[in-house]
């Protein structure tokens, strides 16, 4: 009901939609953007997606069981509900479907076609037909674990799994003052061509995308300082995908092992069309926490894989990223699927900037809202959570993202603070039903429920100042 589907049209509709639908919005508050000014915008939407296998299970009549499994439709869905006007394309690929159409919206800024996009990749089975099929074709791992790089490696774990974000041009997500987590400083995408079979990689293809990728962008292999592998943990795969970074890299450099190699896929699965958006998430993470996670399941290197003469080695501890003025954190993320469609990409970390502070004592007014109440006490009980984990939190950036980068629903809460303890407990006041200087209202009730004023008039109450800024509570 959050989107407007209708019970009966939900019921018959690929949970891959609705959970893609879910990480956009949730991905668009993280990039503090309030959905409803997106209307109109030139947004577009590019998501790895593969057929869905959910109508196979339905015994139904409905016609909206037609478009609400169509991968087309899921790529829509978000454009519809938010009324954007940019493309909404569902990329195919296979397991670099998500990597993919990373690139492509890449391209769509550059080429300035588009303003934002929204991309990413998903895969959710709700049938065993996939694991029937992949098993038959030899590629499972018969262990259910994934030995990437390792000489166990005998197949991939399906995962499942959805990752969604949000690209801008760097000068106006600099702009707007976003928070940025990473710069895309090149991709490019290639096709095999050619090999001794349809479902076969080729050393050659990857060789040429990833030099390529260097070489267009500028980007010296020895500044990258990691390596999210496509890494899906064959005995002939891995190996195939080392000699071709090996050679890419050996066209720029001849320095050895000072590279991390590791793959996610070893922590969560092969999430097959989201695998790229997976790997990255994991880089992204890695640059916020400056700190490269194992990649599990390695104890000996597959005896097809030359370490020792390479620049890279397996990144089987966690370890400290580390960085100078020279060379900023770098990685680069490799994703290939067996329709022969190659994507790679280099990530570098975004140069920490003095934001703008905020000097003043005045209190704030905080201000949430929901659909209705019930999800109204989610979002104050998931804010307060936040607040108690992370301290050193300034209220004024609370307020300011709580008013500039949300919209308004029709359930609301907003109360004046002046610390960020006042706040914990006026929200616990709140959630446990006790009263407090808070106010909560209904828009479609049309009514305000006031509790303890501490003697204020209404009118008093009616203006409240919030950083500076005079914010009318009948507006509220």
């Amino acid at each position: 009901m959050f989107f407007r589907i209708s019970g009966a049209e939900a019921e018959v509709m690929d949970p891959q939609q609705r959970l893609f639908m879910e990480h956009c919005w949730k991905a668009i508050e993280d990039a503090a953007i309030r959905p409803d000014l997106l209307a109109a915008s030139r947004c577009g939407v590019y998501v790895g997606v593969g057929a869905s296998d959910y109508l196979s299970i339905l015994d139904t009549k409905a016609a909206s069981a037609f478009w609400s499994n169509s991968s087309s439709v899921l790529a829509s869905r978000i454009s519809y509900f938010l009324n954007l006007k940019g493309p909404a394309i569902a990329i195919d690929t296979a397991c670099s479907s998500s990597l993919v159409a990373i690139d492509m919206g890449c391209k769509s800024l550059q080429k300035g076609d588009t303003d934002l996009i929204i991309t990413g990749g998903i895969t959710i089975m709700n049938t065993p037909e996939f694991y029937l099929l992949a098993n038959r074709a030899g590629m499972l791992s018969a262990d259910g674990e994934c030995f990437t790089f390792d000489n166990r490696a005998n197949g991939f774990v399906p995962g499942e799994g959805v990752g969604v974000l949000i690209l801008k041009r760097l000068e106006d997500a600099e702009r707007d003052n976003d928070q940025i987590y990473g710069l895309i400083k090149g991709s490019l995408t290639n096709q095999d061509g050619a090999t001794n079979g349809i479902t076969a990689p080729s050393e050659l293809s990857q060789r040429e995308l990833e030099t390529e990728v260097y070489r267009q962008f500028n980007i010296h292999p020895e500044t990258i300082s990691y390596v999210e592998a496509h890494g899906t943990g064959t005995s002939l795969g891995d190996p195939i995908e080392f000699d071709a970074l090996t050679a890419s890299f050996r066209e720029f450099t001849a320095k050895k092992q000072y590279c991390g190699l590791g793959s996610v896929k070893t922590n969560i699965g092969h999430t097959l069309m989201a695998a790229g958006a997976a790997g990255v998430i994991k880089i992204l993470l890695s640059l916020k926490n400056q700190l490269i996670p194992p990649t599990i399941n390695y104890e000996n290197t597959n005896p097809l894989i030359d370490l020792s003469d390479s620049p890279f080695k397996i990144q089987d501890k966690p370890e400290v990223w580390a960085s100078d003025v020279e060379h900023p954190r770098r990685a680069a993320v490799s994703s290939f699927g067996f329709s022969g469609t190659n994507a790679h990409i280099v990530i570098e970390e975004y140069p920490a900037k003095n934001k703008p502070s905020y000097t003043s004592d005045a209190g704030v007014t905080i201000v949430l809202s929901a659909r209705n109440q019930e999800r109204l006490q989610q979002y104050a009980g998931d804010l307060k959570k936040h607040l108690l984990s992370v301290p050193a939190l300034s209220l004024h950036d609370v307020a300011y993202t709580l008013q500039i980068g949300r919209e308004a629903m029709e359930e609301r809460f907003a109360v004046a603070v002046n610390q960020i303890t006042d706040l914990i407990t006026e929200l616990t006041n709140f959630l446990t039903g006790h009263t407090g200087t808070f106010f909560t209202g209904s828009v479609k009730k049309n009514r305000t429920d006031r509790h303890d004023v501490n003697g204020q008039s209404e009118a008093e109450l009616a203006r409240l100042w919030v950083s500076g800024v005079l914010v009318d509570w009948e507006a509220l």
